[in-house]
């Protein structure tokens, strides 16, 4: 029998976590690490990208995506470990 290496990183949807026990199960099963990052931060990287179908409603983008956000956070705090205004030096220190 070989050896099956099961360590790996899985970068989810912003939405995975908050669906049918998401956290919960990932809680579960591997160490979970929510980057959170400043809406202006995460509005500059989306700037340019028009496949965001729940960004395009009737609301401006920024409203669209803060109340996106104010739903998701109480799950997304649920993560094993947060870490806040994330650069990489900051997400490297948490994880040692």
């Amino acid at each position: 029998h070989a050896t099956v290496q099961n360590s790996f990183i899985l970068s989810t949807g912003g939405g995975a976590p908050c669906f049918f026990q998401g956290m919960e199960v990932l809680n579960e099963n591997g160490l979970t690490i929510f980057l959170n990052t400043p809406l202006a931060t995460i509005l500059e990287r989306i700037q340019n990208n028009s496949n965001r179908p729940l960004l395009s409603q009737d609301t401006s983008r920024e409203q669209r995506l803060k109340d996106l956000l104010d739903k998701r956070f109480p799950v997304y705090s649920r993560a094993q470990l947060v870490v806040d205004d994330p650069s990489r030096e900051k997400i490297i220190a948490a994880l040692r």
